[in-house]
This record gives structure tokens, C-alpha cells and sequence, in this order.
């Protein structure tokens, strides 16, 4: 199972493109240095982006992110309402 894109969830406007993009990579597993190089960006730029999230989505970590994303996802609303979707690939 995977989450939908969150980059294309309606329901976070609080969050940036990117940022939610962001999100998407840490969501999948990706390590800091992965997200930001599969986003073609720095790593301080990556911080600043997920800093942003926290604040947000106010957690504190990326543990507390990931659970509160997850929990989401399962009840359908907020943060994770990228919902879990069987995953075709």
C-alpha cells in the first residue's frame, strides 16, 4: 500500500507545493538526503521546507509527523487524507 500524491491533496492549503512534495518523499522513506536530491534541492532548503511542515501541522518530529500522517491517512481526514491507495507499480 501507498499514500496518494499529497502534492495533489486539495485539502492542505496551509502547505506549499513543495512542501507538500516534501512531505510526499519523507511519507515514502526517503532519508533527508534523498528527498531533497529527488527534489532537486539543498538539504538547508529541505530543513527549512520540513521546519515549515512541523509548524503546520504542528508536531515536533519527524516520528510525530510520520504517526500523525498515518493516522490520518487511515481515518480519512487532515494531514493524511492522501489516502492509502493499493499501489499499481
Amino acid at each position: 500500500m501507498t499514500f496518494e500524491p499529497i502534492a495533489e491533496q486539495a485539502d492542505l492549503p496551509r502547505l506549499s507545493r513543495r512542501q507538500r512534495q516534501t512531505l510526499q518523499r519523507l511519507m515514502q522513506g526517503d532519508s533527508e538526503k534523498e528527498a531533497a536530491r529527488a527534489l532537486g534541492i539543498t538539504t538547508n532548503t529541505l530543513h527549512c521546507y520540513v521546519k515549515e511542515i512541523y509548524r503546520v501541522l504542528q508536531v515536533n518530529s519527524r516520528g510525530e509527523l510520520l504517526a500523525k500522517c498515518y493516522r490520518d491517512a487511515i481515518e480519512g481526514s487532515g494531514a493524511g487524507r492522501a489516502a492509502l491507495a493499493a499501489e499499481s507499480t
